[in-house]
């Protein structure tokens, strides 16, 4: 997975936002445009981020407590703590 990708997704989010703006969109239309325009690359987004996740695992203590507090997994499951590894 490479960055270029990750950034053109985000840079496409600031792309519509932009748009929106020109256009002088009132809150109500661009929160539907959001939800219709945004799904796909949110999601997208997600999946790489979790892929990414399992890719490079965090170096330090409190990287490896990250995830201690996700809140979903990539099938998009309620929220479940997980356990600590035992103390050394």
């Amino acid at each position: 997975m490479r960055a270029g990708f990750i950034l053109r997704l985000i840079g496409s989010l600031y792309h519509w936002e932009r748009t929106w703006d020109e256009q002088n969109c009132g809150p109500a239309l661009r929160a539907a445009w959001r939800r219709s325009h945004f799904a796909l690359t949110l999601g997208l987004l997600k999946r790489s981020a979790f892929k990414l996740r399992e890719l490079v695992r965090p170096k330090s203590a409190l990287g490896e407590a990250a995830p201690i507090c996700s809140t979903t997994g990539p099938s998009g499951g309620a929220l479940r703590p997980r356990s600590l590894p035992p103390r050394q």
